[in-house]
């Protein structure tokens, strides 16, 4: 290497350490320089930091253009490089000028040339600068961070830098490079500058030295994905950005590279493929940025093609054994650009090196919160912190009577006026910065984001691509996140807690949040009338009562006045619609709260509007049910065991109670009509429910399903049997009977046995209450046997009523029945002697629903058996009188080793019957059973179980190895009074 007169000064890491300060350039206290001089760097940076976009530094004398801006020149620890220029009348101001023209998007401008002691520049495309230098051949150049012959120097920062060329012993070339990104790199703006340097001589053996001593000192070490971006309609197309995010010099291991999302892999690990990224990022500088990208227009290593349509996509990036998540991400929101940043800093805030027409918030090759705190205070309003910005309405999107509508947020600044460039909203999992570019938003003022954009609304619109998914019940997750440091505001709807805001399966009501976060429909009394008029609820820009305090104040209690389980029929299909009916007052408005316990608990809010009496919320696909109402979330209701629980608002302190608790079975057992459908209406004591009554159409719904969702409740009659005491012959006895009913007038009633009818006429009127009727003085009583059963009849024909009720039990009750063990022989009923009187069980028949039986002692038929009992001895198989409160055990003459349940006693009786093999034809699991007494010469009903051949029968289904018993202090009306249980293993 030669120096000659025209002085090269050429740095390298042992002659400028890292903030050893000596300056990049030769300027005052020099000689004026009579030539221009180049200086190389290589290995250098500096400690203190001079904030400045500038590409000069101006002495008085002389001038230094720089490779990068200043503040990224000192920072720059590889390649860089500065000319100085002798300073003449004009020629800095030209070369403030001439950059900024490079750097300007309008490329209509045009500077003159320019020149000054032996230099000379001008602005030239890039096409047509290789054109003119097409048949030139350099003796050196450096060129993309590489020298003529490959050899490569590292960089920091993955940028578009200046290109030198030695084109002769006193002739070399600077480009300088527009940081505009052209349309196509033959339109990319350049500077040249052409510049004596005779004595020059070529700077690759510093290069090759300091490699040298980075390769010795290197250490293993992984890079980390930083930023990436995908969109072909941005100039920036699809870049993917990776850091060395160590303080020391690293050598990765370049193997392979990849992407996972779901069970689908790309991977690129080809020996060729990895090639030119292990010579040109064999080793990578503290802090640096790497950038693989498809577009030429700005710097950075080729990628594949099968990889880049990955970018933006939910997975996850492979480098060699390590994983990198990316997230689903809109590059694209409104009118802007944005990157996916892992290290995000507020877009206003970061220093993006490249210039484009468009709004872009990224910075491919820099870090990402490069000098960001220094940015800021160029500014005159501070960055919005998120604990001056609170949502305060969320409407999640709707097409209502005609008129589409997008969802959309509603935030409220309560604090100073700010940037929002520093925020971002997190819907569900989708990230959206709230602007690419400073956008200040005044205090106590309201702002929307949302999918479509207000023009002309006063408040502020910001469009963002939010999920076209429909939140019916329950918010997205919101964020509000600080870029910058990560500090989060969290919105979200608790799992169980869901809000009604739909009319008809249409949602027409938005979410208003308190300053607590409580969630809240919108009330229609803050509508505007510009949504109201069309059937929306809502009120963007403006805030709501929710906004405050208020909206809890706005209550209401409302009662439970009708609900359907079952499902709705038409005859033909069944379709599993239910729903709940709610009851208020018709003047007032104000908010409902009421919980459901099953298949899992679930709370639920809603308006109820001004003028409505009977609210209904129903689930499941509209089969039956008339317009109106308001949809419940899928399986909100089943036709299983709960409660429902209202919140209670006429107290001191509003608080949950138990409005309606729902037993399938026993609520089942009190149908009237099996083969219907109706709904429930919940009563009070003692009656508990009422029933829908048919409306008096015949086809359609109407005919199978009874039900008034929305109207006034239409009720079957029922009558309900309320003290029952013992008779004179100690039997259970009603007293007294209770009736409800919507109908006044006179009917009759019987009293009846197997062998007699007793009729009395009598009149309801309403009064207080429910209605009551006290049994008549019965002097017929006496046609009625001692013993026995005695059922209250009532019919009302015009009510489509008919009942039969147990008014008197007779001596002998079945209070049990075992039909289907596991072994078929060992069946059994369970009979009790209930009055005060002694029984002779050979006076005695029982009857199933084909055949009839008498009843003996077991040891009688079997005077020499003992027979096997599996849980009990001491039975009695010899006596035939069944004492008061004594019970006995009739089973099958075939059965043995018997499974009696724990309530069996000593000195209870073994039974079986006379002469054949099987209790009656053998009992059936849902069969009915009756019990009979000769006396007198006549055939005295005793007992039932099932009341056969009753205007109200019933059979009780019981699986293989259950059994029925009779539950304490009932007669016996209907299934529900029976227990079902199974036998102990």
């Amino acid at each position: 290497m030669r120096n000659k007169t025209f002085f090269i000064f050429i740095c390298f890491s042992f002659c400028m350490k890292s903030g050893s300060g000596i300056s990049p350039w030769i300027l005052d206290g020099d000689v004026p320089l009579e030539r221009p001089q180049f200086l190389f760097f290589y290995g250098a940076s500096e400690q203190e930091v001079v904030l400045s976009e500038e590409r000069w530094i101006e002495g008085e004398s002389s001038f230094c253009i720089l490779s990068l801006p200043k503040f990224l020149f000192d920072q720059e620890l590889g390649a860089k490089f500065s000319v100085c220029l002798p300073k003449e009348e004009g020629t800095l101001s030209f070369w403030k000028d001439t950059f900024e023209l490079l750097d300007s998007p309008d490329t209509t401008k045009r500077l003159p040339e320019g020149q000054g002691k032996l230099w000379f520049s001008k602005h030239i495309l890039r096409g047509q600068w290789e054109r003119a230098n097409k048949d030139n051949l350099p003796l050196d150049f450096w060129k993309d961070n590489s020298t003529s012959d490959g050899t490569v120097s590292f960089a920091r920062f993955d940028l578009s830098v200046p290109e030198f060329y030695h084109w002769s012993d006193n002739e070399c070339e600077i480009l300088f490079p527009s940081r505009v990104v052209a349309t196509s790199p033959s339109q990319k703006k350049l500077i040249s500058l052409r510049f004596d340097c005779t004595g020059f001589s070529f700077f690759k053996e510093q290069i090759t030295e300091q490699n040298d001593l980075w390769l010795r000192s290197c250490v293993a070490g992984d890079i980390s994905l930083s930023e990436s971006f995908r969109h072909t309609g941005s100039v920036y197309e699809r870049y993917l950005e990776w850091e060395n995010p160590s303080e020391e010099v690293i050598c990765p291991e370049w193997n392979r590279i990849g992407f996972e999302e779901e069970n689908d892999f790309v991977w690129e690990n080809g020996e060729s493929f990895f090639q030119n990224w292990k010579d040109r990022h064999k080793i990578l500088l503290p802090g640096a940025h790497i950038v693989f990208t498809s577009n030429h227009r700005i710097q950075g290593s080729s990628f594949s093609s099968r990889l880049w349509e990955k970018i933006g996509r939910q997975g996850r990036w492979k480098w060699n054994d390590l994983t990198f998540e990316e997230f689903s991400f809109s590059f694209q929101q409104g009118n802007d650009y944005f990157s996916s940043s892992r290290q995000p800093e507020s877009c206003r805030n970061q220093y993006n090196y490249y210039i484009t027409k468009e709004t872009f918030c990224g910075n491919p090759g820099l870090p990402n919160d490069f000098f960001g705190d220094h940015w800021e205070k160029k500014y005159s309003y501070p960055s919005c912190k998120t604990d001056q910005l609170r949502l305060t309405e969320f409407f999640p999107g709707t097409s209502v009577d005609s008129h589409s509508l997008g969802a959309f947020v509603e935030v409220y600044n309560k604090g100073e006026d700010c940037d929002l460039s520093s925020v971002t909203l997190i819907y569900e999992r989708d990230s959206f910065p709230l602007s690419a570019k400073e956008q200040i938003v005044k205090q106590n003022s309201f702002f929307l984001i949302s999918r479509s954009y207000w023009e002309g609304w006063p408040f502020l619109s910001i469009v963002k691509p939010l999920s076209t998914k429909q939140f019916k019940y329950q918010i997205p997750d919101l964020k509000l996140a600080e870029r910058k440091t990560g500090k989060e505001e969290v919105y979200v709807s608790p799992n169980h807690e869901f809000l009604i805001l739909n009319r008809n399966g249409e949602i027409n009501r938005s979410v208003t949040f308190t300053e607590e976060k409580k969630l809240f429909p919108h009330p229609d009394e803050e509508t505007p009338f510009s949504f109201s008029n069309r059937n929306l609820q809502i009120s963007p820009g403006s805030g709501t009562r929710g906004f405050g305090e208020g909206a809890s104040k706005k209550e209401i209690t409302a009662k439970l006045s009708e609900l359907l389980l079952t499902g709705t029929s038409d005859g033909n299909s069944n379709s599993s619609e239910r729903f709940l009916e709610w009851e208020s007052f018709p003047e007032e408005e104000g908010y409902v709260s009421f919980s459901v316990s099953a298949p899992v608990f679930r709370s639920f809010l809603f308006w109820k509007e001004k003028g409505e009496r009977y609210s209904f919320l129903y689930s499941g696909r509209r089969f039956c049910l008339p317009l109106g109402g308001m949809e419940l979330p899928d399986a909100s209701l089943s036709d299983s065991d709960f409660a429902i629980t209202v919140r209670d608002s006429d107290v001191s302190f509003p608080s949950w109670r138990e409005e309606f608790s729902y037993w399938k079975s026993d609520i089942h057992s009190g149908f009237t009509h099996p083969n219907k459908r109706q709904s429930i209406i919940p009563e009070g004591f003692p009656f508990e429910v009422s029933f829908s009554r048919k409306s008096g159409e015949t086809s359609g719904c109407e005919a199978f399903t009874w039900m008034s969702p929305g109207q006034e409740n239409k009720k079957e009659m029922r009558v309900f049997p309320v003290f029952t005491t013992d008779g004179k012959e100690g039997v259970r006895e009603v007293k007294e009977y209770r009736f409800l009913f919507e109908w006044v007038g006179l009917f009759t009633s019987h009293l009846v046995s197997g062998n007699v009818s007793y009729e009395f006429p009598f009149s309801l009127t309403k009064e207080e209450g429910y209605p009551k009727f006290e049994t008549p003085n019965m002097s017929s009583v006496s046609l009625f046997a001692e013993e026995e059963i005695i059922f209250t009849d009532w019919k009302i024909p015009d009510l489509f009523y008919q009942e039969s009720w147990i008014h008197r039990l007779g001596a002998l009750v079945i209070e049990g029945v075992y039909p289907n063990p596991k072994e078929a022989q060992n069946e059994w009923v369970y009979i009790c002697n209930r009055s005060h009187f002694p029984e002779d069980i050979r006076d005695y028949t029982i009857e199933d629903e084909s055949s009839s039986d008498g009843l003996v002692p077991y040891g009688f038929r079997f005077p020499g058996r003992i027979p096997k009992i599996r849980n009990h001895s001491d039975l009695d198989l010899h006596s035939s009188v069944l004492l008061p409160g004594a019970c006995a055990f009739l089973v099958d003459p075939d059965g043995d080793d018997w499974y009696f349940p724990p309530l069996i006693r000593s000195g209870d009786l073994l039974l079986t019957i006379v002469s054949t093999s099987a209790i009656g034809n053998g009992i059936g699991s849902q069969e009915m059973l009756d019990l009979y007494k000769m006396g007198n010469s006549r055939k005295i009903h005793v007992s039932t179980y099932g009341k056969k051949g009753s205007l109200s029968p019933f059979r009780i289904p019981l699986a293989s190895s259950e059994y029925s018993l009779l539950v304490p202090g009932v007669m016996g009306n209907r299934a529900s009074e029976f227990k079902v249980y199974r036998e102990e293993e």
